[in-house]
């Protein structure tokens, strides 16, 4: 019983599926709203050594106040980030605050437009529904998040079960 509950807690702890990433990004806004205000965000789950899809996008922060809140990943008209050794190589992603409904921002549109094999590393957030500007001086720059590691409640569950079954093995002393 012990071996099959220690089993079944690696499968847990452990799984199978592909370490993802979660990354912060900032830029500053030039070529839109004011042209001087930095934006900020945060951008998860991407696959390391892979060509994939964020699962998420939020704006955390924007000088000029527009666009700030999660953009609608299922209605993005271009998601695509390669990622190599926790380092983003590659980024395409638009979103247009037309097609989205709330909870989801719908006053902006939101672009990134990013290859370190090029000159074109920009990025862009408008208020306008239909059209984001990036400029030479719109560079983005993304930054890992550190993963947070697990507590040790897999060790501690394990030392729990393995005082059960030593409790349970006991004998019994009758007075």
């Amino acid at each position: 019983m012990l071996a099959a509950a220690a089993l079944a807690l690696s499968a847990v702890i452990s799984p199978a599926s592909a370490a993802t990433l979660d990354f912060t990004f900032s830029f500053l806004n030039s070529e839109n709203g004011s042209g001087t205000a930095t934006v900020t965000g945060i951008l998860r789950g991407l696959e390391d050594n892979a060509t994939s899809a964020a699962t998420s996008l939020e704006v955390l922060s924007n000088d000029d106040g527009f666009g700030i809140g999660s953009y609608d990943i299922a209605n993005a008209v271009l998601n695509e980030f390669t990622v190599n050794d926790g380092e983003i190589e590659f980024a395409r992603f638009v979103a247009f605050g037309s097609f989205a409904e709330a909870p989801f921002v719908t006053d902006s549109t939101f672009e990134f437009n990013f290859s370190n094999f090029s000159s074109l590393i920009q990025g862009g957030l408008n208020q306008d529904l239909f059209e984001v500007s990036g400029g030479p001086s719109s560079v983005v720059t993304f930054t890992p998040v550190a993963a947070v590691p697990l507590p040790a409640g897999g060790v501690l569950l394990i030392s729990g079960l393995v005082g059960l079954a030593a409790l349970r093995r006991r004998p019994v002393n009758e007075a």
